[in-house]
């Protein structure tokens, strides 16, 4: 939800007074923004969801034993620090932005298309 929200307020900030479209180079940046901030914000998740899953391929002394997500993300916490919600970030953010870019601008560039040739922006 964060590089949705982030990714329609630069938008917006963006958008041109006379109501011309954005350029490619405007849509990348606000993918750029999105992307870094979904990989930031859900980065800590992931670490989690890897090592929930890879917990039982462990040998029973060096499993971690989380009970749920909050339990997991405490003990990181509590055992490693703060920094251990970072591990991996790089890649992340790498792999978030370039996810995000692909994803948005195509949906913009498509739904742009399809509205010149009379499509109606509509949920329905």
């Amino acid at each position: 939800m964060a590089r949705f929200a982030v990714y329609d307020t630069v938008k917006a900030q963006l958008q041109h007074t006379d109501g011309t479209p954005l350029k490619s180079t405007e849509l990348a940046v606000a993918t750029l923004l999105s992307g870094i901030t979904g990989g930031v914000v859900g980065n800590p998740a992931e670490i989690l969801n890897v090592r929930m899953q890879n917990d039982q391929a462990l040998p029973p002394s060096m499993r971690r034993n989380y009970r749920n997500a909050i339990h997991g993300l405490y003990l990181m916490v509590r055992t490693e620090g703060i920094r251990s919600l970072c591990i991996g970030l790089g890649p992340s953010l790498v792999r978030a932005t370039l996810a995000t870019a692909s994803q948005f601008v195509s949906y913009d560039v498509l739904k742009a298309r399809m509205l010149r040739r009379g499509y109606e922006d509509s949920v329905l």
